[in-house]
C-alpha cells in the first residue's frame, strides 16, 4: 500500500529589487504514519515586471497558497526523489501539493492588495519601462537606490512621488528632467485619473 503524506509548506519574502523577488521557502513532508520526514528549504529568484511578479503570487483558487509554490515543488522534487533511493524510504509524489492536503502553510509576502492595484501598476510600469529605454542596468540602479534610501519600491511611488524625483535627480541630475518626460508620456491617457495627475504634479515640479 502506498504511503501517504502530509506537507507543510512556508513562503515569505526574503529580498527584492525594482524587477527582483527573492522568496524563502520550505517544504516538510512526512509520512503518516510518521515514519520519514522530508525538510527541504531554500531561495527561490524571480525576475520580471510587478504584473510578472503579481501573476507568480496569485493565490490557487483551491489551496489557498501561491501558485509559484508548485513551480518550486516541481523543482526540488528530483532531490527528494534522489535521496528517498539513497536511504530506501517511500518517496512523495511530484503532485503532492495537488493531490495531498496541505497541513499547514504560511504565506508572508508582498501583499497582495499592493500587487493589484491598478494605478500603482501603470504608473510603476511607466517608470520601469522609461529607465528601460535607457538599460537595464539603469532601471536596476534607480530601483535599488529608491529602496536603499527610502524603503521604496517603484509601485511604491503613487503614495511617494517625491521620492521618485529626488532619486532621479541624485543620479542624472538635470538629466532626470528627460526620464520625467518619457514617464509623462506613458501616463498621459491615464492623466485624467486623480491619483496619476496629482502624481505626475509632484514628479514635474
Amino acid at each position: 500500500m502506498p504511503a501517504k503524506f502530509n506537507i507543510s509548506v512556508n513562503l515569505e519574502e526574503y529580498d527584492r529589487s525594482a524587477s527582483k523577488l527573492l522568496l524563502k521557502f520550505t517544504f516538510v513532508v512526512v509520512t503518516d504514519p510518521r515514519i520519514v520526514k522530508y525538510h527541504i528549504e531554500g531561495i527561490s529568484e524571480i525576475e520580471g515586471s510587478v504584473d510578472h511578479i503579481k501573476n507568480v503570487l496569485t493565490q490557487h483558487p483551491s489551496r489557498k497558497v501561491p501558485i509559484v509554490l508548485y513551480d518550486i515543488y516541481q523543482q526540488v522534487y528530483p532531490s527528494i526523489f534522489t535521496l528517498s533511493r539513497i536511504v530506501n524510504v517511500p518517496c512523495p509524489s511530484p503532485d503532492l501539493l495537488h493531490t495531498n492536503p496541505i497541513v499547514t502553510s504560511s504565506v508572508d509576502t508582498v501583499q497582495e492588495d499592493d500587487l493589484s492595484d491598478a494605478t500603482s501598476t501603470q504608473i510603476s510600469l511607466a517608470i520601469e519601462q522609461s529607465l528601460r529605454e535607457i538599460s537595464d542596468a539603469v532601471c536596476e540602479n534607480v530601483g535599488d537606490t529608491l529602496y536603499k534610501k527610502y524603503n521604496c519600491y517603484f509601485y511604491n511611488c503613487l503614495e511617494h512621488p517625491d521620492y521618485l524625483a529626488d532619486v532621479l535627480k541624485q543620479i542624472f541630475g538635470d538629466g532626470y528632467l528627460s526620464i520625467i518626460v518619457n514617464i509623462n508620456k506613458r501616463l498621459e491617457e491615464f492623466s485624467s485619473q486623480k491619483s496619476i495627475k496629482e502624481f505626475l504634479l509632484v514628479i514635474n515640479k
